[in-house]
């Protein structure tokens, strides 16, 4: 499965038709939109935040990411901060997840209800030893019943379209998102 996913990837012309072709496959998933983010040292995550020490990318709705200020919503959100933390996936819907949130992060959690962002998982990623990251994939269309049904039958296809984007996009277009050149990102990826 992740050839056949590497080789449509391969047919990419750049980050951005990369990105629609990661959207087109997981929508049979019931996928609506994504964050992705990645930093290249979880160190300097731990240290300064989350969207301090990151690059991101998001289609997310954006009247969600306004309310919170794009940066406190990733701080408060307890998946991201999950994702930096852990390296299993995390059902947003999934109150035992949940932990012990403070008061706002259980506000911010609670209120992604509202606006059909409450279901979904994010995926945690990591590379070069202290490189991290993840992604939050919304699935506004799904109830918590269709969510957990799809995941128990397709996680592991889902999880392979994820983290073969990942890889991919880091490995090929890293040049792109950050505006380096080849010789910049060998310096910083060493």
């Amino acid at each position: 499965m992740t050839t056949k996913i590497l080789d449509k990837y391969k047919e990419s012309i750049d980050f951005e038709d990369l990105w629609n072709m990661f959207h087109q496959m997981l929508e049979p998933f019931g996928v609506s939109s994504v964050f992705y983010a990645f930093g290249f040292s979880k160190i300097l995550v731990e240290e300064q935040g989350i969207m301090d020490t990151t690059w991101s990318k998001t289609t997310h709705p954006e009247d969600f990411c306004k309310k919170y200020n794009y940066k406190d919503y990733i701080e408060l959100d307890l998946s991201a901060i999950h994702c930096f933390v852990n390296t299993t996936p995390f059902v947003w819907h999934d109150r035992n997840m949940w932990g012990k949130p403070t008061k706002e992060q259980e506000a911010f959690m609670l209120d992604a209800f509202n606006y059909k962002m409450g279901v979904g998982v994010s995926l945690p990623t990591r590379f070069n030893n202290y490189g991290a990251g993840g992604m939050g994939l919304a699935t506004k269309d799904l109830s918590e019943k269709e969510f957990d049904e799809m995941w128990a039958k397709h996680s592991q296809e889902f999880q392979d379209i994820c983290y073969t984007f990942d890889a991919f996009a880091r490995d090929n277009y890293a040049t792109q998102m950050f505006n380096l050149s080849k010789r910049e990102l060998q310096v910083l990826t060493y």
